[in-house]
């Protein structure tokens, strides 16, 4: 996903396709979108991701309302907040495609583009999740500056990025990652736009030989690289991914080194 050209897009007052909000014109995305076809909210990278939004979201029961994902894809977060939570959310995104995928949620789903000024959006939310999206942009910090906008005064942001620009392999280019991220790079972006950074942890220290593994692989590898680099090849090895979350987040609450980075930070003024 690029950033626009222009902060300002063309706005459409109606609903087309599958229930779709067009609150802008689509725009191309830097997605591989082979990607949705492998993933679902009972994939175990998915399911681990979304096990430290629920811890945290658990612990705020009468706090979890106005939610938005800004690069929801196909909407596999919201359904994991209405199956893991009972919770229904907004997404946004900018890819038609992936929007027109979503199936089986209550939320909204907004073709958005966050640098247009709609005052439908601005200053709607309580929270506002960017989960593995800045990944994908040129310039983050302008895009995560954008998304404040859709944010109350202390909202939170909730963000998580791939960790560690060594892991940097030929399945991040073709997903369309620009670059990953250590702990030092994303607070030093969320302190400069004025957000208080409540939690930071890296996750999946026992998915390191894994992807060190994917990384070779993708050395010699031209074809189905998404399929070979998110896809587990059997139920089996899903549910055993599975178990190692289980195990690391027992062991390792906050890993000293991990393949992703998470992190919460609040907005603390207009």
């Amino acid at each position: 996903m690029n950033r626009p050209l222009t902060h300002q897009s063309e706005v459409f007052s109606k609903d087309i396709d599958n229930d779709v909000v067009y609150l802008s014109s689509p725009l191309e995305v830097s997605m591989d979108d082979d990607w949705y076809a492998y993933t679902n909210k009972d994939h175990f990278w998915m399911k681990w991701r979304f096990s430290f939004i629920k811890d945290y979201f658990e612990s705020r029961k009468n706090r979890i309302k106005n939610i938005l994902e800004i690069g929801c894809g196909n909407g596999v977060n919201m359904q994991l907040f209405q199956s893991e939570l009972g919770v229904t959310i907004d997404g946004c995104d900018l890819n038609e495609t992936a929007l027109k995928l979503i199936e089986n949620v209550a939320g909204k789903k907004y073709l958005f583009n966050i640098f247009d000024d709609n005052n439908q959006m601005r200053n709607k939310y309580n929270s506002v999740l960017l989960l593995d999206v800045i990944e994908h942009i040129e310039d983050d910090k302008e895009f995560v500056k954008a998304s404040l906008s859709c944010l109350k005064k202390n909202g939170t942001v909730i963000i998580n990025v791939p960790a560690f620009q060594s892991l940097y392999s030929k399945y991040d280019k073709n997903m369309g990652h620009i670059k990953r991220y250590n702990k030092e790079l994303l607070e030093t972006m969320l302190t400069d736009l004025g957000l208080q950074i409540d939690y930071m942890t890296y996750w999946g220290f026992f998915l390191l030989p894994v992807l060190l593994l994917r990384k070779m692989v993708m050395f010699f590898t031209t074809k189905k690289i998404t399929s070979i680099g998110f896809e587990p090849p059997h139920e089996i090895i899903n549910q055993a991914f599975l178990l190692l979350m289980k195990l690391e987040r027992k062991l390792f609450p906050k890993p000293f080194f991990g393949t992703s980075l998470f992190a919460i930070a609040k907005k603390t003024d207009n």
